[in-house]
């Protein structure tokens, strides 16, 4: 019950900051920028191929079937793929780290806990704020998709249900970075150094270790967007399977791509199974990051509430 009211009165000043709004407003523009970029660059194509069509059966010839045969229609909104993966991820550490340095920038702790609440009603409260906020902002986000999607193309029911699926799967991917950001928001003594901290886990989950991974094999550098299928040397072998596990931002991708049905060419021709072990990952990603925020409540002091900007 003290959670619920901490949780209330946190989504209440989240939703004031203007920090915060803005870069709210940014993911659903970028939602709305991705199905539009996604749309226009598939209509020049198909005004190219009917040109060049008109023109081979003018002269004659058999015109080859058109490059969106078949084509999925949610690939209008794969960019998000890439939103989610940078904007998405940062939006989710800078709201995190907003709901944890708060209390102590205004001078608030020591009165706070004067009250009867103990720190994992403080942290419960704050993680359920975050979550409301970040949900809220994705429901917004797949509303705005939905919308956008299909006024520009056709889409079937089953369509908007693996949209659902996707910012769902999002939801889970994000939460772990809003987390992680309130966790050292609330133990480090420097405001930008508990910022710092998460982006840089941030930066290598998301670039150091997929190009880490990549570099290990010759073929995946020529060509990064076909599957590793083939083995070099057990040496690769070993670093691969030590390093993949680590890539989430990799992972959450190939799994977003196969929620929306995108294709082999965008989901890497990962199997059921393949994409049930990466959906698995993502979820333990969560799950690690719940459990640093315990540990980091466990070292908060409330009695110590300096901070450092």
């Amino acid at each position: 019950m003290r959670s619920l009211i901490i949780a209330r009165q946190e989504i209440k000043l989240l939703t004031k900051e203007k920090t915060v709004v803005l870069l709210i407003i940014i993911l659903l523009g970028l939602a709305l920028t991705s199905t539009f970029i996604g749309w226009l660059s598939q209509h020049n194509i198909q005004q190219v191929y009917d040109v060049a069509s008109a023109q081979l059966v003018s002269e004659g010839k058999s015109a080859p079937p058109s490059p969106f045969t078949n084509f999925p229609d949610l690939s209008v909104v794969k960019n998000m793929l890439i939103y989610i993966v940078i904007c998405g991820a940062l939006l989710a550490i800078a709201l995190g780290h907003s709901s944890g340095v708060r209390d102590r920038k205004a001078g608030s702790v020591k009165m706070l806990f004067s009250h009867p609440i103990n720190k994992r009603d403080f942290l419960l409260g704050k993680i359920l704020a975050i979550s409301f906020v970040l949900f809220l902002t994705l429901l917004v986000a797949f509303c705005v998709s939905a919308m956008s999607s299909a006024i520009l193309v056709k889409l079937t029911g089953i369509d908007f249900l693996r949209l659902i699926g996707f910012y769902l799967f999002s939801f889970v991917y994000l939460i772990g970075f809003a987390i992680l950001g309130l966790s050292f928001g609330l133990i480090m003594k420097n405001e930008a150094v508990g910022l710092l901290i998460p982006i840089i886990i941030w930066l290598s989950i998301t670039f150091v270790l997929p190009g880490f991974t990549s570099s290990l094999y010759p073929t995946a550098s020529l060509n990064p967007i076909l599957p590793i299928t083939e083995s070099h040397t057990p040496t690769l072998d070993l670093l691969h399977s030590i390093v993949n596990p680590f890539s989430i931002a990799e992972h959450y991708k190939q799994s977003g791509a196969y929620i929306l049905n995108l294709g082999d060419s965008f989901s890497g021709n990962i199997s059921l199974e393949t994409n049930l072990i990466y959906m698995s990952l993502i979820l333990l990603w969560t799950l690690i990051c719940i459990l640093i925020s315990f540990i980091a409540i466990n070292k908060f002091n409330p009695a110590n509430e300096e901070l450092n900007e």
